[in-house]
């Protein structure tokens, strides 16, 4: 199926949805708080570290979360980035990547993530490597009383390396990442490099939240972008002239310019990333109010009129 039609008919689908988290397709390990007090730190900066998790059935896959949270991002760096690889059965290791993302991490535990850049089938019957880059000092997103524990890899000396298998807390979400309060709507369009640019919350937008932000990721790196802010509810997708098939999912109330990031989760930015800080006041009489946010990158690799990617939107709706 095609990436930008699947996304469309899955994010139609959550337009509705305002009142909780959509239910993971697939999750290991995600019941309780419990993750070992140790940090990872060492081999290799950035630390790379994998986990081999099977599909009992075949489903697609737009995002992924795990109970994590970064202690020392003013120390080490504010970014972590999932992604799924393919198993290379020759060699027990990570083979490729299939597709991933990046987000700022939280320094509370929490259930955080990522939408990826392609939508993934993953096959009943096969496996599957979790694939999480942090950048040092990370807490371990394991289960210390793990029913399920999963061969474990840490990249480091130029090669693959075994760790006693452990229990990744991890979910297999088959939509973009929604939140109570947050629901994606409309279709993103493919890149240059066939890469879908998506956004996302993994905060709730509830009165006082300080930490509530807006984030994109899967732009190209590097590249002119705008935040667009949108006030209509129900303002429908319109397709973009000039463009490679891409959409305006958000009328255009204000919007923001900035630059995506480039360089590595230990960096000031991460590539391909843009975060939109937007705290929420402790003012109940905010409650109820309305704003939809989209992303649009420059994408040199365009051979368009309009050489751009647009993303989704996300529909926010303060609680």
């Amino acid at each position: 199926m095609n990436p930008r039609s699947l996304l469309l008919a899955t994010t139609l689908g959550l337009a509705a949805h305002l009142m909780g988290q959509t239910t993971p397709c697939l999750a290991y390990n995600d019941v309780g708080l419990n993750i070992p007090s140790a940090i990872y730190g060492g081999q290799t900066n950035p630390g790379r570290v994998a986990w081999l998790v099977p599909a009992p059935s075949t489903i697609v896959v737009q995002s992924l979360t795990i109970l994590v949270r970064n202690q020392y991002p003013a120390q080490r760096g504010q970014y972590l980035t999932l992604e799924l690889w393919t198993d290379d059965v020759a060699t027990g290791n990570p083979g490729t990547r299939i597709a991933g993302g990046s987000w700022k991490s939280s320094t509370q535990l929490m259930w955080q993530g990522t939408n990826l850049d392609l939508p993934v089938a993953m096959q009943g019957g096969s496996s599957y490597w979790v694939v999480l880059t942090e950048p040092g000092w990370t807490s371990v997103p394991s289960d210390l009383q793990g029913a399920t524990a999963f061969p474990n890899k840490r990249f480091y000396n130029n090669t693959w390396n075994a760790d006693p298998p452990s229990a990744l807390r991890v979910r297999f979400h088959c939509n973009l990442l929604d939140q109570q309060g947050a629901s994606p709507f409309g279709p993103a369009c493919t890149s240059s490099v066939g890469r879908l640019g998506t956004v996302f919350t993994n905060e709730v937008p509830l009165i006082g939240n300080a930490d509530f932000r807006v984030e994109g990721s899967g732009f190209p790196a590097g590249s002119l972008c705008f935040v667009v802010l949108g006030v209509i509810p129900v303002f429908p997708s319109v397709p973009i002239p000039g463009t490679a098939s891409c959409f305006q999912n958000t009328d255009s109330f204000t919007s923001l310019v900035g630059t995506t990031g480039l360089g590595n989760v230990r960096q000031q930015t991460t590539d391909g990333h843009y975060a939109l800080p937007i705290p929420v006041p402790g003012n109940t009489s905010l409650t109820g109010l309305f704003f939809a946010a989209q992303m649009a990158a420059f994408d040199p690799g365009s051979t368009a009129a309009l050489p751009i990617v647009t993303s989704n939107a996300l529909r926010i709706t303060v609680q």
